[in-house]
């Protein structure tokens, strides 16, 4: 509520001031006001030259002029205030976004673990499908559960979808698979571990050192890849 207004309300209830005692908390600073008392001067008091000789010349119920002398006052303390400095609104800081990267990380369930590889190509072919029930045979398992993920999980241009984001995006799908399925670790297959996969996130993380691309591409490949899935089949001190 503006000062003046406020006033003119408390003079026409017969309140000469209404102030608080304190400070309120939570409320703004109060402005204490001296005020003069409406009381005739038995003298007329010479003009001082610093004092203002003009008032306002605005008319109606709540201009200053038709206010009592204290309400004038005010009205002239306000208009003297120092008003604060305006501060210019800084531009917004443009940040450097990351490059956007896209790729598919391919998760299959293999006998209580989580096989993942980085796939290539944009559809799974016969071979490739073949070659997995072989995987899943080798690790005692009599089918497999398929997801993919695909990076990146939107088209906006405002989102960021660097390689810092998507490692952290697959890191949590892996995590949720790990959770949902109740499976005891990871094989990170080819180059996926080094691409994209923090290792370090997950209980237990077996290197597989050729994806199922890999082998399909090199088949005296699969020697390694079986000979790293037999060690997880013996138990272990046999």
């Amino acid at each position: 509520m503006h000062e003046l207004n406020r006033r003119q309300y408390l003079d026409a209830m017969g309140i000469a001031s209404y102030v608080s005692r304190g400070q309120l908390p939570g409320a703004a600073p109060t402005r204490r006001l001296r005020l003069v008392p409406d009381q005739a001067s038995p003298e007329p008091l010479a003009a001082s030259p610093a004092a203002p000789t003009t008032v306002p010349t605005a008319k109606g119920p709540g201009s200053p002029q038709n206010a009592p002398p204290a309400l004038a006052e005010a009205s002239q303390l306000l208009r003297d205030e120092p008003k604060p400095s305006e501060t210019p609104v800084s531009a917004p800081v443009n940040r450097p976004r990351s490059e956007a990267v896209r790729f598919s990380v391919v998760t299959l369930t293999l006998g209580g673990w989580l096989w993942v590889e980085e796939i290539q190509q944009g559809n799974i072919s016969e071979a490739y499908m073949q070659l997995v029930q072989g995987l899943a045979r080798a690790l005692g398992a009599t089918q497999s559960g398929y997801a993919r993920f695909d990076w990146p999980l939107h088209q906006s241009q405002q989102l960021d979808a660097g390689a810092d984001v998507a490692r952290e995006a697959l890191n949590a799908f892996l995590h949720r698979r790990l959770d949902t399925e109740g499976l005891q670790g990871v094989l990170l297959a080819g180059d996926v571990e080094a691409r994209w996969v923090d290792a370090s996130e997950f209980p237990a993380v077996r290197s597989v050192p050729a994806d199922i691309g890999q082998m399909l591409e090199a088949p005296l490949r699969k020697r390694e890849v079986w000979a790293v899935l037999h060690q997880l089949q013996t138990p272990a001190g046999a």
